[in-house]
């Protein structure tokens, strides 16, 4: 497992440069990295966690945190 192969599955799974929380620990668990690995990726190619299920970073649909 290479960045390489955590950002293709990033780019993949983000819409608009966004990419859900909950997809955002699926792919740390499918590679079997931390999230803060993730976290650190996505910042570096500007792909925004949104819907965060802690509420860290807002969200407008509240019932996604289920």
């Amino acid at each position: 497992m290479t960045d390489q192969d955590l950002l293709n599955a990033i780019e993949s799974s983000a819409k608009d440069n966004k990419l859900p929380c909950r997809e955002a620990l699926a792919i740390a668990n499918k590679f079997d990295v931390s999230p803060g690995k993730v976290g650190k990726i996505c910042t570096e190619s500007k792909v925004q966690i949104v819907s965060c299920q802690l509420g860290c970073f807002g969200t407008k649909d509240k019932t996604s945190w289920t």
